[in-house]
């Protein structure tokens, strides 16, 4: 079980226990806890991915560090310029992440590593970006498929279309950007998702 499910997995669980005190008590306050309780976890999980944490960065070299700080104005008006064209609308202001590029629904943000932004030139960076743009442009179903794994590759092809219209870019020019992506972090990734995806963009594999 993916650790970042867990929160939620426990929240929905005491949840419900909630739902059936409260009906078994006639004490509404039960459920309410129980959703409560559900939505401190699913934050507190979401706070753990997101916290710009410099020393998950240390294989960065200072002068990298110095770089991705200079290049974070672009990346937060290239992500506005890309929102304006994919038609999300109050998209919050981008920052950086411990890891990886990721979309927030609750927050409505998008995050991006210092690695991506000092080692990743200005084209694959963008479509990186785009990527999460797409998943900003769906932003109730992307909260809803990053807790079931059945939807949530569904979700990732839906936003690698979005990512292609409002770039312009080709299927293979999105690989590249993954390859870069992956090499930027020494990250590989689930090599059946990405298999599923290409094939989904009509890459073979």
């Amino acid at each position: 079980m993916k650790s970042a499910l867990r929160p939620l997995l426990l929240g929905l669980a005491v949840a419900g226990v909630g739902m059936w005190a409260s009906r078994a008590t006639r004490v509404p306050g039960f459920q309410l806890v129980g959703l409560l309780v559900m939505v401190l976890m699913s934050l507190a999980s979401m706070w753990r991915a997101v916290d710009p944490d410099r020393t998950h960065g240390s294989t960065l070299t200072a002068d990298e560090l110095a770089a991705a700080e200079k290049r974070l104005p672009w990346v937060r008006q290239t992500v506005v310029d890309l929102a304006l064209a994919a038609g999300v609308n109050r998209l919050g202001r981008t920052e950086f992440a411990s890891a990886s590029a990721r979309y927030e629904p609750v927050l409505h943000r998008i995050f991006v590593s210092r690695a991506l932004c000092a080692r990743l030139d200005d084209a694959a960076l963008r479509l990186i970006l785009a990527h999460e743009v797409g998943h900003a442009k769906r932003r109730r179903q992307c909260w809803v498929a990053s807790h079931y794994e059945a939807r949530r590759l569904q979700e990732e092809v839906l936003a690698d279309e979005t990512a292609l219209d409002i770039t312009g870019a080709t299927p293979q020019d999105w690989s590249n950007a993954l390859a870069a992506s992956a090499c930027a972090e020494d990250a590989a990734g689930d090599p059946n998702e990405l298999a599923q995806r290409r094939a989904a963009l009509g890459l073979s594999n």
